[in-house]
């Protein structure tokens, strides 16, 4: 049987490739309005974090990023995107690996995270956005963050 996806032209991929880069800036940053910007009007996250969170719309995504993080600081890389065009549109799906420092009882933990992002996409006004986004966490391991004076990012 053969694969219904087929490729997308070059610069369509990095397109793509640059709107996985920015949506991970604003989470790093802090930055809830270039997340909100990754996404089209309306849209769907879901984010599979221990519990489930569904976001239906650019509001959504702007409440939640906009609350105290969870984490002092965090580093998201992507591993590598693939992207792809089928019956139903553009589809990709982003692997990623995230660095993020949180409080512990009596110390600070880093968590190092392998993540999964399944995306749906959309051309719309001159840009790519995510209308469809599926964010999973596949591992994770635990170490605990040498005394480097860290600059705690959540009150900025």
């Amino acid at each position: 049987m053969s694969d219904p996806r087929s490729e997308l032209p070059t610069a369509d991929q990095l397109q793509l490739r640059s709107l996985a880069e920015r949506y991970f800036f604003g989470v790093d940053h802090r930055r809830p309005q270039a997340v909100v910007s990754c996404f089209s009007d309306p849209c769907r996250f879901v984010i599979n974090a221990g519990n489930v969170i569904e976001l239906c719309c650019k509001e959504d995504i702007q409440r939640t990023f906009s609350r105290p993080p969870l984490f002092i600081a965090s580093n998201h890389t992507v591993s590598h995107h693939t992207v792809w065009s089928d019956e139903a549109g553009v589809a990709g799906v982003v692997y990623a690996t995230a660095h993020v420092v949180v409080d512990a009882e009596d110390d600070r933990k880093i968590l190092v995270r392998g993540l999964r992002y399944d995306d749906r996409y959309a051309y719309d006004h001159g840009a790519w956005h995510i209308i469809e986004r599926e964010h999973n966490p596949i591992w994770q391991f635990e170490a605990i963050a040498t005394a480097l004076n860290l600059h705690d990012r959540r009150t900025e």
